[in-house]
């Protein structure tokens, strides 16, 4: 019987955690992200540039960041498209964007090119 309602209490804990997720997902402000706005071309190749606004500061692509060398943070919110935006761990110049089946894309803070 202590098993069976150790199990059950378990069960509730990971439902608990996981319904927390689902509902910070689901209320996460959504930002506008802006595809395109800039072309930069860079060893003879040509990059687009998007840019997204976060509570009025302005993060732009930065195709030069490898996403491998980052590690999530906290949700932070969503774009209108449905995609999640994290924080970078230890760099708050940084913000991650990913969705389901799609890469991730790394944006920095006020980065001109």
């Amino acid at each position: 019987m202590k098993i069976r309602i150790s199990i059950l209490c378990g069960l509730f804990i990971i439902l608990l955690f996981i319904s927390r997720y689902f509902y910070n997902v689901v209320n996460a402000p959504i930002y506008t992200l802006e595809q395109n706005v800039k072309e930069v071309i860079i060893n003879g190749t040509e990059y687009s540039i998007s840019k997204v606004t976060i509570n009025g500061n302005i993060y732009y692509s930065d195709i030069s960041a490898d996403p491998a060398n980052f590690t999530y943070g906290k949700l932070i919110g969503q774009t209108q498209y449905g995609e999640r935006i994290y924080e970078v761990k230890n760099d708050k110049s940084k913000v991650m964007i990913t969705s389901f089946m799609s890469p991730q894309f790394i944006y920095t803070k006020d980065k001109s090119y």
